[in-house]
């Protein structure tokens, strides 16, 4: 790694920058990302390396931005709710075997002039996303943080601990909730998810399939505590859920089956699905 590579500090430790204390970021769910240079003015773009390889099933990766932290959604330079792509997924070098290196497409200040905004002063949150290539599921992510002191120059925020190992992410487990009834039952959740141009979010399609296979019942469709539309009927145990719009930031979809005979079957409570738009 170069000599610009920012180096693994102490969990708690903190970067003075203009006399502003930055609190060093987390780690993604998979490690690390390494920005390079690591301080600098901003007139050349700059290159990210991830600590890890992206799991197994991983077909691509991107990366974006959002910040500056805490900052009004309506006058952010890149909002949380509509993370700035850095990179571009077609093309984009990934690997599954070791750590990788993304090349930024602009320059910090095009990408906000893109949007028609300017650097701010403050915290800039990075995160590299490993997914199949059409985005629709997320096995991981690498973080790493910027603080730009004046809109021209910015410094890396260390990282507080190295990045974990990465490990393939699981086939989600059929685990019911136990309910009233005779016949355990189990109902697993796919989403197929596609995501919006401009940070406008994305939509849904929740598909449930029942075990037995021969379960009768409805099943309600739920991101987080909000009702995806009304209960949908379970049939040759499969459950559509219907097409759904959602907004920027992050989902936690499930799927609540409830049974037509409580006395032979009981309810169960599917995986949860959880991905950002």
């Amino acid at each position: 790694m170069s000599g610009a590579a920012v180096a693994a500090v102490t969990a708690g430790s903190v970067l003075l920058v203009s006399g502003v204390a930055s609190a060093a970021p987390s780690a993604g769910t998979l490690g690390f990302d390494t920005i390079t240079p690591a301080e600098g003015s901003d007139t050349e773009p700059m290159s990210s390396r991830t600590s890890a390889p992206c799991p197994s099933g991983s077909e691509a990766a991107d990366l974006t931005i959002t910040g500056p932290v805490g900052a009004d959604p309506a006058t952010a330079t890149f909002p949380a709710t509509s993370p700035y792509p850095l990179t571009t997924i077609d093309g984009i070098q990934f690997s599954t075997t070791g750590p990788f290196v993304q090349q930024f497409r602009k320059v910090l200040r095009d990408a906000a002039a893109e949007r028609g905004k300017t650097i701010q002063t403050g915290e800039y949150n990075l995160t590299t996303h490993c997914m199949d290539q059409f985005g629709f599921t997320v096995f991981g992510t690498f973080t790493a943080g910027l603080n730009f002191d004046t809109p021209t120059h910015y410094t890396v925020i260390p990282s507080s601990t190295p990045g974990p190992t990465p490990t393939p992410t699981p086939t989600p487990t059929l685990e019911p909730t136990p309910g009233p009834g005779a016949t355990v039952t189990k109902t697993l959740m796919l989403v197929i998810r596609i995501r919006l141009p401009f940070g406008l979010g994305g939509f849904v399609i929740p598909i449930a399939n029942m075990a037995p296979f021969r379960a009768a019942g409805t099943v309600q469709f739920k991101d987080g505590n909000i009702n995806l539309g009304a209960p949908a009927s379970v049939a040759g145990g499969v459950t559509l859920g219907g097409f759904f719009v959602l907004p920027p930031g992050s989902h936690s979809l499930t799927a609540d089956f409830n049974p037509a005979d409580s006395a032979a079957l009981q309810p169960s409570t599917s995986n949860t699905v959880k991905f950002t738009f």
